[in-house]
């Protein structure tokens, strides 16, 4: 258990500087406190699922030895954890309480797209000027050329290869493996796709969609939205492949 407990001040201490970050974003204009804040969240939901996979092997472990089932000794350990199933309800921006189902998700689902959507000026002007008064280096007409040739079917593969398997898929059901597996049918659709992507600078839908699982903060109002971390399931094999 030592491995598990390590992992849950993990936790703890990740908490801490997530709502502290929140704080501080709220009460300043520094836009790039949102780049940290993800990242920390990032950093604790993937610390959550060791949390969950260790916890797993330990109810295992311990069902078989003293000869339990291991779904009740898992069930029994989770059962203190696990305050609340759902949120009953929740508050919108103008204070008034939402109670159905439905309207709790939709304000849910507002808040954290609002919360992760970049927030910027949309004025040429200024980002000419800005580009005018900074020295930037040049890149040579081979390392331009280079990142200017079309993408190749190599390049995906290299990409699908390197990728880490073994995280929870996204709304698109899709693991990594299936990917890895399928490469040579689907390699040609995702130059396409990725190419499109590359040109218009538009990413589908899809890719920007999530499961998302809320945790209330230890001590926080379970009736504001910013009292939950969440744990996100992205349809990440795409977004890794296009990324690297």
């Amino acid at each position: 258990m030592g491995a598990l407990r390590s992992l849950r001040i993990r936790l703890s201490l990740l908490e801490k500087e997530i709502v502290t970050l929140e704080w501080e974003h709220q009460n300043s204009a520094d836009t790039s406190l949102l780049g940290l804040i993800k990242v920390k969240i990032e950093e604790f939901q993937e610390t959550a699922q060791a949390e969950f996979q260790h916890l797993g092997k330990y109810v295992l472990a311990r069902s078989y030895g003293e000869g339990e089932c291991p779904c009740a000794t898992f069930a029994t350990l989770l059962r203190p954890q696990r305050e609340i199933d759902v949120i009953p309800e929740l508050q919108d921006e103008q204070g008034q309480t939402l109670y159905d189902p439905e309207q709790v998700a939709d304000r849910l689902r507002d808040h954290y797209a609002d919360l992760y959507t970049s927030k910027f000026m949309h004025d040429d002007s200024l980002t000419a000027d800005y580009l005018e008064h900074i020295a930037m280096p040049w890149l040579t007409n081979t390392y331009r050329k280079h990142l200017m040739a079309p993408l190749q079917p190599a390049e995906i593969h290299k990409a699908l290869k390197y990728m880490q398997s073994g995280k929870a898929p996204g709304p698109d059901s899709l693991r990594v493996a299936f990917y890895k597996a399928y490469k040579d049918l689907l390699i040609q659709h995702l130059v396409t796709l990725l190419e499109e992507m590359a040109d218009t600078c538009i990413m589908p839908d899809s890719m920007c969609e999530a499961i998302i699982i809320t945790l209330l903060k230890p001590g926080k109002s379970p009736t504001q939205c910013a009292s939950y971390f969440t744990i996100e399931f992205r349809n990440e094999a795409l977004c890794q492949s296009f990324s690297q």
